[in-house]
């Protein structure tokens, strides 16, 4: 007797394939050891565990002569055939061997047609020479001409440059007047009024006062009181709320700050 164990999601699934594992016998008995197992979604948690215990069919045994002919056949099949590894390693070795002896041969060509330097009359070789002489002055004059093309440019390129020192040094002063002429607009006061007034109740500051004088491209705010311990300490903060304050000016009202102006002093 003979047993096969088998494991599936259902009992009757395990024993088919154990039935297919064991040759498909005619009489066989099924042992059940664990039942499947099932959640609430309906998936297997646990498989289905049995044994197929069925009779092992006789085998028919081969007569001695015919099991030392077949030995024999097979061992001469072996001897004669090679096995597919040596048979690719000899037909590698033969394409390496063909183009050694390909190269070999081309390489014998080639200096069969190659002329010796030593066969060359003397006369040919003057020519050559006399040649390669009379070219070395065309060479010359043409990289003559690019040396004088540059040589034009950089002159000319010098004469421009006062001509646009002038129309710069004209600009210039054109700038700074249209800088200088600049005012500040109400809505950016307005707008610097609220934020120094937020900003200096965020600091822990409301008693603090804030007086704003626009005049021309300068915007003076006076502060009722001192907000630092000493002077140093009241220039850096001051100068820092100046600096975010035309920060704020740039990015929330997209004002243009070249040629406005910020004072922030404190009594």
């Amino acid at each position: 007797m003979k047993s096969i164990v088998e494991e599936a999601s259902s009992i009757a699934k395990a024993v088919e394939k154990g039935w297919v594992r064991a040759g498909k016998p005619q009489e066989f008995s099924v042992k059940i050891f664990e039942e499947p197992e099932k959640n609430f979604f309906g998936l297997t948690t646990k498989p289905a565990k049995i044994a197929i215990v069925f009779a092992q069919a006789p085998s028919a045994a081969k007569p001695a002569h015919e099991k030392d002919h077949g030995q024999r056949r097979q061992s001469r099949d072996t001897e004669r055939r090679p096995s597919t590894h040596e048979a690719r390693g000899q037909e590698r070795r033969e394409r390496h061997h063909d183009r050694r002896d390909d190269r070999q041969d081309d390489r014998q060509e080639r200096r069969h047609e190659r002329p010796d330097r030593q066969d060359r009359p003397e006369r040919q070789e003057r020519q050559e020479r006399h040649g390669r002489q009379d070219r070395r002055p065309a060479r010359e004059h043409q990289d003559q001409q690019p040396r004088e093309q540059r040589d034009r440019d950089r002159s000319e390129h010098r004469e421009q440059r006062p001509h646009d020192r002038e129309q710069n040094n004209q600009q210039a002063p054109r700038q700074q007047h249209a800088e200088s002429s600049r005012t500040w607009e109400q809505p950016a006061v307005a707008f610097a009024q609220t934020w120094i007034t937020e900003c200096l109740t965020h600091l822990g500051l409301p008693n603090v006062t804030a007086q704003l004088t626009p005049s021309g491209n300068a915007l003076t705010i006076q502060l009722g009181s001192p907000i630092a311990d000493n002077s140093k300490n009241e220039r850096f903060f001051l100068s820092s709320l100046s600096h975010l304050l035309s920060e704020a000016l740039r990015t929330q009202l997209k004002v243009d700050m070249r040629g406005l102006r910020i004072i922030i002093h404190s009594n």
